[in-house]
């Protein structure tokens, strides 16, 4: 379910960019699967699963004869020929990985604190996001169509099958990051492979202001 447009936000920065995009309306639109590059952005922005959820049972052990002796959600994924075999100390897992999305992320609320845990040292309030991200939707326009602010939830990507759920795994983020109250705007991209991209949205700058 997307976000109220309507509260102030925030997004962090290095000090220069928080300079270009006050006074140029310069700012960098990344992607979803861009993050999962750790050694580029390290462990506090980068995470390796980015993107991803997944149904997973571990067992000790597991005497199989046939495919319903099986958990039911991995039931599909094997042939089960004559004979008894057995798991020991396995782990089953189905994974379920999102499409590439363009992806501009937010806080609703500032923190000092979560913003030097991240590596930056400026934040910028956007004091109108439904105009911001108008004005940011129009620039991208050839190369996405806007989904809408969303918050992401705080969560474990691997749950038991007894706790399945259909929240998007774009949005899924691991507890031990629940201090950044992230918030994402995202476009569907026009192409099956996007790319980051530098954009300059004059109008963006109007929406905005600095934090001190």
């Amino acid at each position: 379910m997307p976000t109220n447009l309507g509260a102030p936000l925030f997004k962090y920065l290095r000090r220069e960019h928080a300079t270009r995009l006050l006074a140029e309306g310069i700012l960098r639109v990344g992607t979803l699967h861009e993050y999962r590059d750790v050694g580029r952005y390290g462990n506090r922005v980068g995470d390796s699963k980015e993107g991803s959820k997944g149904t997973m049972l571990k067992v000790d052990r597991l005497d199989v004869m046939s495919k319903d002796d099986l958990p039911e959600f991995v039931r599909n994924s094997f042939e089960v020929g004559s004979g008894k075999f057995t798991f020991i100390n396995s782990t089953f897992l189905v994974t379920e990985d999102s499409p590439d999305f363009y992806i501009y992320s937010v806080t609703k609320r500032f923190s000092a604190e979560a913003m030097r845990n991240l590596g930056y040292d400026a934040c910028v309030r956007i004091d109108d996001p439904a105009s911001f991200f108008r004005a940011l939707s129009h620039s991208l326009r050839h190369k996405g169509s806007f989904q809408g602010l969303h918050s992401c939830i705080y969560m474990p990507r691997y749950t038991p099958p007894d706790k399945q759920h259909n929240i998007h795994p774009a949005l899924i983020k691991e507890p031990e990051y629940e201090g950044q109250q992230e918030q994402r705007a995202i476009w569907q991209p026009a192409s099956s492979k996007p790319r980051p991209v530098i954009l300059a949205c004059r109008k963006a700058r109007n929406y905005c202001s600095r934090v001190d």
